[in-house]
């Protein structure tokens, strides 16, 4: 990284408007292609691998994330990898925890899901608690990469994210912008 640059993270929606087209991704691709001019250092979320993105589906895998990353111009950017989690993170592509890293999980998950019944991995649920659990854990996981990695902005859609991003400064975060706010950046 250059001295001076501005780091930013991209959640996973970000990846998704990329893929789909949806509203708002030329923005999120014009800050792709002038990152270096504009000094700005983007990072991807490994746990974007993790992420199921409909019912009955598998999740990506490192493979595929990196497929996906390069076709949208960020086969360079750094890839944030999250915690390992049974049956959730692919163990080649996932960071070992130590108690101060599960606990910086657990208060992000504090933070964005409270009391959340869905907060943890019960067994012999139904499909629905677990695509709920592993989309919580998924999200926190988001948060946590960020702020283990030392990035300075997330860039997110995620209402949950946005809501709350006063109070996730507790935990490091430094700022949370929505991706068409790029551009002030």
């Amino acid at each position: 990284m250059r001295s001076g640059e501005l780091r930013i993270t991209l959640d996973t929606n970000c990846l998704i408007d990329l893929e789909e087209r949806r509203t708002g991704y030329d923005i999120i691709a014009n800050a792709i292609a002038g990152a270096v001019d504009r000094g700005l250092s983007i990072g991807v979320l490994g746990i974007s691998a993790s992420e199921k993105r409909q019912k009955n589906t598998a999740p990506l895998g490192p493979d595929e994330l990196q497929e996906r990353l390069d076709r949208h111009g960020l086969g360079s950017a750094e890839i944030l990898k999250p915690l390992g989690f049974w049956d959730v993170t692919f163990w080649n592509f996932c960071v070992h925890g130590s108690n101060e890293t599960i606990n910086l999980h657990e208060k992000i998950a504090d933070i964005l899901f409270g009391n959340s019944p869905y907060r943890h991995n019960e067994p012999n649920q139904s499909d629905h608690y677990r695509r709920k659990h592993r989309n919580q854990l998924c999200d926190c996981q988001s948060i946590w990469a960020h702020v283990i990695y030392d990035c300075d902005v997330f860039v997110t859609n995620d209402k949950n994210f946005l809501s709350k991003a006063k109070t996730l400064e507790t935990v490091g975060v430094k700022k949370i912008i929505r991706p068409i706010d790029i551009v002030s950046l």
